[in-house]
């Protein structure tokens, strides 16, 4: 895979997909896609704010048994 100015590089700890909502159903890796392909592409902080949104709007106020951590590079110019 080669990476283009601007492509976004999502990194995440099993935090985020093992996260669970109240009734003990966890997000998983396809509604971590799917918020991902939802998300804003140019603007890694955007992206961010999305992606802990929809994490939120899952778990609800269930209580995190992990670490929940989300890193989200922008690509810049290769120079």
């Amino acid at each position: 895979m080669q990476l283009q100015v601007g492509d976004l590089v999502i990194l995440t700890s099993e935090g985020v997909p093992e996260a669970k909502n109240l009734p003990g159903e966890m997000f998983g890796f396809d509604r971590l896609q799917q918020a991902i392909k939802t998300g804003p592409e140019e603007n890694p902080q955007a992206m961010l704010v999305h992606l802990q949104t929809a994490l939120t709007a899952f778990t609800g106020l269930a209580e995190h048994h992990d670490d929940v951590t989300i890193t989200i590079l922008q690509m810049t110019s290769a120079e």
